[in-house]
């Protein structure tokens, strides 16, 4: 499974648990932090390098300000679950970005002053630069 998935599926646990805490009477604020934890998870496909960074600094600092909003009631265990991963996966986001899957990534416009190893594809661009390859 991939890095990625596994920071999807931990902001989509948190999610469900703070929605829970929520029902159970952990506070109102966790249910606000539940949408954008579920947010999160769209903007986490979505967005790379610089943002997606930004996002996890924002949903780890969610994740601390629900930390001080739980009240003392039956919700706390999943709030407390839902908050512990919140954290967790906005500081995924944070450290180990560049080693998070990029969707979309192999449909971006080729750099122009890259150079193509494959040896095959090295032959044509000869020929399309008006270069014989069988001449040294």
């Amino acid at each position: 499974m991939s890095r990625l998935v596994v920071v999807c599926v931990a902001l989509l646990v948190a999610a469900a648990a703070l929605e829970g805490a929520a029902r159970f009477g952990a506070g109102a604020a966790m249910r606000g932090i539940a949408l954008l934890a579920v947010a999160g998870v769209a903007a986490t496909v979505a967005l790379a390098g610089v943002a997606r960074r930004v996002l996890g600094a924002v949903l780890a600092a969610a994740g601390a300000a629900g930390a001080l909003a739980v009240s003392g009631t039956g919700g706390t265990v999943l709030a407390g679950l839902g908050i512990v991963l919140l954290v967790a996966a906005g500081a995924a986001l944070l450290v180990a970005e560049r080693s998070l899957a990029r969707p979309g990534a192999r449909y971006a416009a080729r750099d122009p002053h890259r150079h193509e190893v494959d040896p095959d594809r090295r032959a044509w661009d000869e020929l399309d630069a008006g270069r014989d390859p069988t001449q040294e």
